[in-house]
C-alpha cells in the first residue's frame, strides 16, 4: 500500500457489512430505540381539514387556548389533532414551544376523549408563553370536561 492512502479496512477497523451501518436508523436497531415511545397523535395536515373543524364544529374557550372540535362521522376513526400559533404568540421559538406544549398535553388527554372519532384543533393565545405545561394542562382538562368532550370519572 502506498503511504497517505487509506482503504476502507483501515478507516473502518475491519471488514464490515454497509448494512451493519445502517441498523442504528432502523426503530428498535439501537439499544433502547422504540421500547418507551410515547404515542404518536394522529395530526390533520391538510386546510380542508382544519376549515371543517372551524366552520362545522364548536370551540372551548380556555385560558391559554381555544379549542375547536368536530366530530367525524367515520366508524373507527381515532382523534385526530391540529396545533396552530400564530404571530400574536411571539417568536418562532414561542410559537413551537406553544404547540409542543399543546401537542403533550391533548397526547394525556385524548386517553380520556369520550368519542374517539372527533377532529381536534388548538389555536394556542399569546398567555400560553407565561404558562406551564402542568397549568396549561389543568387548564384544558376541566375546560374540556366541563364541554362534556372527556369521559365521566365518577
Amino acid at each position: 500500500m502506498q503511504e497517505g492512502k487509506f482503504s476502507t479496512e483501515d478507516v473502518r477497523g475491519g471488514e464490515r457489512d454497509w448494512r451493519s451501518s445502517l441498523r442504528r436508523y432502523e426503530p428498535g436497531g439501537r439499544k433502547g430505540a422504540g421500547r418507551d415511545r410515547v404515542m404518536a397523535l394522529k395530526v390533520l395536515q391538510k386546510n380542508w381539514q382544519f376549515q371543517v373543524v372551524y366552520r362545522q364544529g364548536k370551540k372551548i374557550i380556555c385560558k391559554h387556548a381555544i379549542v375547536f372540535y368536530h366530530r367525524c362521522h367515520l366508524e373507527g376513526e381515532n382523534p385526530r389533532f391540529g396545533f396552530v400559533a400564530s404571530k400574536r404568540v411571539g417568536s418562532a421559538v414561542k410559537r413551537n414551544r406553544a404547540k409542543r406544549i399543546l401537542k403533550e398535553a391533548f397526547r394525556q388527554i385524548s386517553k380520556e376523549l369520550e368519542h374517539q372519532n372527533f377532529w381536534i384543533v388548538a389555536v394556542a393565545k399569546a398567555s400560553i408563553g407565561d404558562a406551564t405545561y402542568q397549568e396549561t394542562l389543568m387548564d384544558l382538562r376541566e375546560r374540556l370536561a366541563a364541554g362534556g368532550l372527556l369521559k365521566d370519572e365518577a
